[in-house]
């Protein structure tokens, strides 16, 4: 009972960090995704000790990961004819913008788990 009130919890403040962020990036017209400045925010906070708690949600989440990656994946391949007519461009954009994410992403985890 004591870990699903903490996922919940923590699923609270990465939702209010998240909104607050993209609160500030509209207020003060930033060029920068709100849900981004509420991570920032988020692993500020964590390196500094607040809401320890909170990495149960983030475990969680991060569990989930696989099944917000495969779809755009299947995606592609399904309409790969029509990204073919984009050309070369296309695809080095497609290709490039998946492995720079997939290394940051490794990167980030690496990071997060202090290796």
């Amino acid at each position: 009972m004591r870990r699903t009130v903490e996922f919940i919890a923590g699923l609270a403040l990465l939702a209010a960090l998240s909104a607050g962020g993209t609160a500030v990036a509209a207020a003060l017209r930033l060029p920068l995704p709100g849900p981004v400045i509420g991570l920032v925010v988020y692993i500020t906070l964590l390196s500094l000790g607040f809401f320890p708690g909170s990495a149960v949600a983030a475990r969680g989440l991060a569990r989930l990961l696989g099944g917000l990656i495969v779809p755009p994946l299947v995606a592609t391949i399904a309409f790969a004819p029509v990204l073919a007519a984009g050309g070369w461009r296309l695809a080095l954009a497609l290709v490039s913008g998946t492995l720079i994410t997939g290394v940051v992403t490794a990167l980030t985890f690496r990071l997060a788990a202090g290796r």
